[in-house]
């Protein structure tokens, strides 16, 4: 089973989509500049418009290496209500320091333990 990034991170944020108050801005993060991978990315954002004309969906584009710099200083700073970032050790400190949300939930509802259970491990501490 081949797991993509892009696959994974939409049904993360359609599911934070879900959360998300009515009227309000909705600000997300995305660090992929890959013509098909932003398309993907861009087309899933307005399909998600379309359903919710009152919630007001801003998209900051980066690619990888200026994501990576900036991270530390947005989270802390003004989080964006969704962004992505490396799963396992690379993002543990950004849990510790209580900067990520745990996803827990989403993972059990959703069957992405058992469904992606070889790569758990490289996911999740």
């Amino acid at each position: 089973m081949k797991i993509s990034k892009t696959g994974i991170g939409a049904l993360v944020i359609s599911s934070l989509f879900a959360t998300t108050v009515l009227g309000a801005d909705l600000i997300i993060n995305f660090d992929d500049l890959n013509p098909d991978k932003k398309k993907a990315f861009d087309d899933a954002v307005a399909a998600f418009q379309s359903e919710n004309p009152d919630l007001n969906v801003i998209v900051n584009n980066n690619d990888k290496e200026a994501h990576k710099s900036a991270i530390r200083n947005f989270l802390s700073a003004n989080p964006p209500d969704v962004t992505s970032w490396y799963p396992g050790n690379r993002m543990g400190p950004f849990v510790d320091a209580g900067l990520f949300e745990p996803i827990d939930d989403l993972w059990a509802a959703n069957n992405l333990d058992q469904d992606m259970a070889a790569v758990q491990p490289t996911m999740t501490r």
